[in-house]
């Protein structure tokens, strides 16, 4: 099955390979694999469905203006400091 029909189709599985000729780096990879991996019983390699993957795509996709952006759920705020730039006169 080539990866245009698995895209047809939403209960196939797209494996590392699929998902790098989709254009996904390493990290991006493991994302996907990370958020939405099937494990298969006596099959060590992670697969991940179709439906599953266009959904967490549509999910994280950004669109402009008409919401907001999500944050990072382990982003920490810190404030710095404003300093005030003053002159120094020659002595």
């Amino acid at each position: 099955m080539t990866l245009e029909q698995k895209l047809t189709t939403p209960q196939a599985f797209l494996t590392r390979k699929d998902l790098e000729a989709l254009g996904l780096e390493r990290r991006a990879i493991d994302a996907v694999l990370r958020a939405c991996c099937v494990k298969l019983p006596g099959y060590a390699r992670p697969l991940v469905r179709v439906a599953d993957f266009e959904a967490w795509i549509a999910e994280h996709t950004y669109r402009g203006r008409e919401e907001k952006r999500p944050a990072h759920e382990n982003r920490v705020l810190i404030e710095v400091p404003r300093y005030r730039a003053t002159a120094v006169r020659p002595t």
